[in-house]
């Protein structure tokens, strides 16, 4: 817990006492930490490469707390540049980066995120 804790907060800032909460009761946390420790600093610069520097602790908390983002990380990460593009192209130049954090976050469309960019 302590290394997790010092992870967190040296690539997000400040976490609070429910975002850690929230990442650890996901389970798919605990049951890949050592994975999702070292993915950390690169899954976090690539949301700010592609949703913009200003991803708040509270966006990446979100996503870490959602199992099958986890499960599909590298993925993701992979594909978060086209991802990002397509939604803008057709969802519009509007589209924030918290309405991508929401998409991110909901475990259906991360399951089938390959389909739904076809």
């Amino acid at each position: 817990l302590p290394d997790l804790v010092a992870t967190l907060r040296l690539n997000l800032g400040e976490i609070t006492p429910g975002g850690l909460v929230r990442i650890l009761s996901a389970g798919s946390i605990v049951a890949n930490l050592d994975a999702m420790m070292s993915k950390l600093p690169d899954l976090v610069a690539t949301l700010r490469d592609h949703l913009g520097d200003d991803i708040t602790p509270d966006n990446v908390v979100r996503l870490l707390s959602t199992s099958s983002f986890v499960a599909n990380v590298d993925v993701i990460m992979i594909t978060l540049p086209d991802l990002v593009a397509t939604l803008r192209h057709h969802l519009g130049d509007s589209i924030t980066r918290d309405d991508v954090v929401r998409v991110l976050s909901t475990s259906s469309f991360v399951a089938n995120v390959d389909t739904i960019m076809i």
